[in-house]
């Protein structure tokens, strides 16, 4: 369980603010994982005390770990915002200067919160676990400066310093170490952070090769194989999406159509078709427009399948989310169709799977700038989509063309 703040961290958070004062540096002061409220309290009475007039927020679940993490055990370093409260009130009498934002960080830290809140001067990281350290260095990273104080109080290798380092190497920011004791280092940013393309392209790189390896050969097969039945059988492929998804659903529905019944340079339709098909249910803006103002969009492709999907076709759903309500709804309608469902997503947990024959489901944590947080993965997502797409049309057209 956590301890008593030590004298020694104590001194050297206020040697930090100290350094701010002299320096008349402005800004807020970010804590995350108040628990008790130890560190905190010593931070505002420093400031009181020193008559410094900077902003204090204080983030933490209080609830305890999110989840476990070495030696974190979920649940653990739990204090009820109640009884946090009550502790600073009776430390300081008032907690009037302090802001507690209760949550955790996932839900709590949203761009609306980043946008009111100054530039920092001070951060202090004590959430032990390598990702809570991540989600708060992500919220925190347009509020740095030059002169930054970042404060870690378990900066151990695999949990705080590990996020540390993968912070840097995104932004760019450069931080010199300004002191180091126990398990707690404090880094002041020397440099503020560049567009650094070079890295970011590589790590880009390096993200789509991981995310598409984490998706097994097997399931792939199995992707491949239900297109093959379904061209054996003559059946209809029926796609749908949302928002970007729209164009890979396109792709797909063009390539399947056209490509494996043409000639390798596709001058000439040279193999017979048979009814086999694959239908965008994402194109028709009458029949979208229609549902959607009748019925609500949740039914845009459920209706269209009412009247189109026989048993044994396949309906192809993507869904970044996996909990797209339209998406969702056209499934449970297939299912009573007795169609097969195929699900590609980025989110393994999700309530479309439940209705899924087949779920493909991204694994890992980008770093990449605009697919993070609850948009992870987005890009290497839809990337993704397109590779399914191209190693099934060309297994198909090579099973075709050999056929003939």
């Amino acid at each position: 369980m956590k301890q008593a703040v030590s004298i020694q961290k104590i001194g050297k958070i206020n040697e930090c603010l100290m350094f701010i004062k002299q320096n008349g540096i402005s800004g807020s002061i970010l804590e995350f994982g108040v628990y008790e409220g130890g560190s905190l309290f010593e931070i505002v009475n420093f400031c009181r005390l020193n008559k410094m007039t900077h902003y204090i927020y204080g983030f933490d679940s209080f609830q305890g770990l999110p989840h476990s993490e070495g030696i974190w055990s979920v649940g653990e370093a739990c204090s009820s915002y109640e009884n946090t409260c009550s502790e600073l009130k009776n430390k300081l009498g008032t907690i009037e200067d302090i802001v507690l934002i209760k949550g955790f960080f996932k839900d709590s830290l949203t761009k609306e919160l980043q946008k009111i809140i100054s530039k920092a001067a001070l951060i202090h990281i004590d959430s032990d676990l390598y990702m809570s350290a991540v989600e708060s260095l992500s919220f925190c990273e347009p509020l740095l400066r030059e002169n930054t104080f970042v404060i870690f109080d378990e900066y151990v290798a695999d949990g705080e310093a590990k996020a540390w380092k993968e912070f840097l190497s995104k932004t760019g920011y450069e931080a010199e170490t300004f002191s180091s004791c126990n398990d707690q280092s404090i880094f002041k940013i020397k440099k503020l952070g560049t567009d650094n393309k070079k890295k970011l392209i590589e790590l880009y790189k390096k993200e789509s090769l991981e995310a598409f390896n984490s998706i097994s050969t097997e399931k792939i097969i199995q992707f491949v194989d239900m297109i093959f039945e379904a061209y054996d059988k003559e059946k209809t492929i029926f796609v749908c999406g949302n928002g970007g998804n729209v164009a890979s659903a396109l792709n797909l529905v063009v390539d399947l159509n056209m490509h494996p019944f043409t000639s390798e340079d596709k001058n000439v339709q040279n193999v017979q078709r048979n009814k086999f098909k694959c239908v965008n249910l994402c194109c028709d803006q009458a029949t979208l427009t229609g549902v959607s103002n009748d019925l609500g969009f949740e039914f845009v492709f459920s209706e269209q399948l009412k009247y189109q999907g026989d048993s044994g076709d396949i309906l192809f759903g993507m869904s970044g989310s996996g909990n797209s309500k339209n998406i969702l709804s056209a499934f449970k309608l297939a299912k009573q169709k007795e169609m097969k469902i195929i699900l590609v997503t980025r989110n393994a947990i999700n309530k479309c799977s439940e209705f899924a024959d087949l779920t493909i489901a991204l694994d890992g944590m980008s770093l990449f700038p605009g697919q993070t947080g609850n948009n992870n993965n987005n890009f290497h997502y839809e990337d993704i989509l397109s590779k399914l797409t191209h190693i099934a049309v060309g297994l198909l057209k090579k099973r075709v063309q050999d056929a003939n």
